[in-house]
């Protein structure tokens, strides 16, 4: 994923990241298709998470030529079509606007058709607020429709970040890891002690 990767004219590329994917079966890289007016990307651009059949490629990018009409001044996401060699935009939340806070990608389901994400962007779904807090949603590439992830105990939101680890191929499970401590009812034990540690070992 670096610049020198089948190159193209150093000052298209500058300093910053590239995307591509190494085809095994042909033994070439595949740079992500160029930007507005055949240029490369003009910001970093993240690693690609592939599907499982390798023709459907999500990216994070802070480029703001990769599509027209770009319309988030941060990391937005864009789906490569690797058959058409096509890219197209972050879908639109479910309240019709754009997201207002970059998205952090964070998983694919390996089927492509589930994309998950961080963000603090209230656009996602309806009735949410503004917050600080990044929360995770879940896109459904087939519909266009977010979906949040679920409320801790009660109707807390979770207390802090929830990090994807791994998909079912089907999208139906998401393992999670995370710092929250509100996920799920402590048992008097585990409140003696301070709470519920539900952390990865370091």
């Amino acid at each position: 994923l670096a610049d020198d990767v089948d190159p193209p004219d150093e000052e298209e590329v500058g300093d910053h990241t590239d995307a591509a994917v190494w085809n095994r079966d042909t033994g070439a890289y595949e740079h992500l298709p160029t930007a507005v007016g055949g240029a490369r990307p003009n910001l970093a651009t993240g690693p690609p998470l592939l599907s499982d059949d390798g023709t459907t490629a999500i990216v994070e990018s802070a480029a703001t030529n990769l599509m027209s009409g770009n319309r988030n001044p941060g990391f937005e996401l864009a789906v490569w079509d690797r058959v058409t060699d096509t890219l197209s935009a972050q879908p639109l939340g479910n309240t019709g606007q754009a997201p207002s806070w970059p998205s952090d990608l964070t998983g694919m389901s390996g089927d492509g058709r589930f994309v998950s994400l961080l963000s603090s962007s209230s656009e996602l779904v309806e009735g949410d607020e503004p917050d600080v807090r990044r929360e995770l949603f879940v896109l459904d590439r087939a519909t266009g429709h977010y979906e949040r992830a679920p409320s801790g105990v009660g109707t807390n939101r979770p207390d802090d970040d929830l990090n994807v680890a791994g998909w079912t191929d089907d999208g139906r499970h998401v393992a999670l890891w995370s710092r929250a401590t509100n996920l799920v009812p402590a048992n008097p034990d585990q409140l003696a002690r301070g709470g519920i540690d539900t952390t990865t070992p370091d």
